[in-house]
């Protein structure tokens, strides 16, 4: 038997998260999507929790910036069952690229292209510099210089 989802996300997806250089100031863990839907005339915000929240800085004078979210599942299920959860906890936010993950194989959705990749090593997550690179050329166009919704994760 497996890990469970609290301890994948501590003993297999934090260690390599660090390793591939995303530093406790560029993470933010189990976060209350931002996203308000009405339903039947009520605001209600979405339920449930991102596991992950990857944030950049993009000057020193903004607050940094949502780039990915991260779904983490229990170390035995599959690293897509998570995906279609992430995707709508997105739903609303500007953020580029979801994620999810088992502790060994990830799955990436392109939110901008709607294109998903087939399951990944974990350890070929994209790192920091990678991560931020590709996050900021898929958010400038389409921010207009506004802040995401997701800025405030």
């Amino acid at each position: 038997m497996g890990l469970g989802e609290t301890d994948t996300r501590a003993k297999l997806i934090d260690p390599v998260l660090h390793q591939r250089g995303w530093t406790e100031d560029c993470l933010k863990r189990e976060e209350t999507p931002g996203a308000i839907q009405i339903i039947d005339g009520e605001a209600e915000r979405a339920r449930g929790r991102i596991d992950y929240t990857l944030r950049v800085a993009v000057s020193s004078d903004s607050q940094p910036l949502a780039v990915a979210l991260i779904e983490a599942k229990k170390e035995d299920a599959p690293p897509t069952e998570g995906l279609e959860q992430v995707k709508r906890y997105a739903k609303g936010l500007n953020v580029p690229f979801v994620y999810s993950c088992n502790g060994h194989l990830f799955v990436e959705h392109d939110r901008t292209t709607n294109i998903t990749s087939a399951p990944q090593p974990l350890i070929s997550y994209p790192g920091r510099t990678e991560g931020e690179i590709r996050a900021v050329c898929r958010l400038q166009p389409s921010r207009g210089g506004r802040p995401s919704p997701a800025d405030s994760l």
